[in-house]
């Protein structure tokens, strides 16, 4: 198992046997449009991306892969649970049939407010 850590813009990326794994914190100053675009970005390069979260981060991690599968950017391959200290969701994402109209309109949105990070 091959594993290296990225800081990608603060978000925790971790990259596993050559899947970038995007790990969801509960913490509040990262909105579900920055873990949108962070997958959408990733899946231009990745065949597939891992969308993860810690306890209370759970309901982040379904929050974002609700709203890009309601737009049809990516397709969920597969849906990993587990126990350790904490529950972890993992879900497996490979990008969907409006994944470039998401970009799209992804790159329109940061053209109308460049200030925001997210």
């Amino acid at each position: 198992m091959k594993m290296s850590n990225t800081n990608n813009n603060s978000a925790d990326v971790t990259v596993i046997n050559n899947t970038k794994k995007i790990k969801i914190s509960s913490d509040v100053s990262k909105s579900l449009f920055y873990f949108s675009d962070l997958t959408a970005r990733f899946l231009e390069s990745e065949e597939f991306v891992d969308i993860s979260g810690l306890g209370k981060a759970v309901s982040k991690v379904i929050t974002t892969i609700d709203h890009l599968s309601s737009k049809n950017v990516v397709n969920v391959v597969k849906v990993h649970t587990g126990i350790n200290s904490n529950v972890e969701l993992v879900v497996r994402v490979s990008k969907g049939s409006g994944h470039s109209e998401y970009l799209k309109s992804m790159e329109e949105r940061k053209s109308r407010n460049p200030t925001t990070n997210e």
